[in-house]
């Protein structure tokens, strides 16, 4: 199974990875700094906002390893912003569903 790891540079994300990557899976990752913490051969450098359907339409699954509470208090603008992504993502979820 292709599998998508987003966030992959997190505690999480890490070990969903190895334990994919132990059962066999082919596992790429997408996390927003440039270096590769993961065992995951296949990394690409892509912030969570920047994300679009286009990135990910050859997986058989996509793991969401974002976590809002771990975002740093210092930075503000960016939590406001990926609350507001994720608001809108909900909204149009619900929308679909009616």
């Amino acid at each position: 199974m292709k599998i998508a790891v987003v966030a992959a540079n997190g505690r999480v994300a890490r070990k969903v990875i190895a334990e994919a990557l132990s059962r066999g899976h082919e596992v790429f990752a997408f996390g927003r700094h440039a270096e590769n913490n993961t065992q995951a051969k296949d990394y690409r450098q892509k912030d969570i906002l920047d994300l679009t359907k286009e990135d990910l339409p050859c997986f058989n699954a996509v793991v969401h390893a974002f976590g809002l509470s771990l975002i740093h208090t210092s930075e503000p603008t960016r939590q406001a912003e990926i609350s507001y992504a994720v608001f809108r993502l909900k909204k149009k979820k619900k929308k679909n569903k009616k």
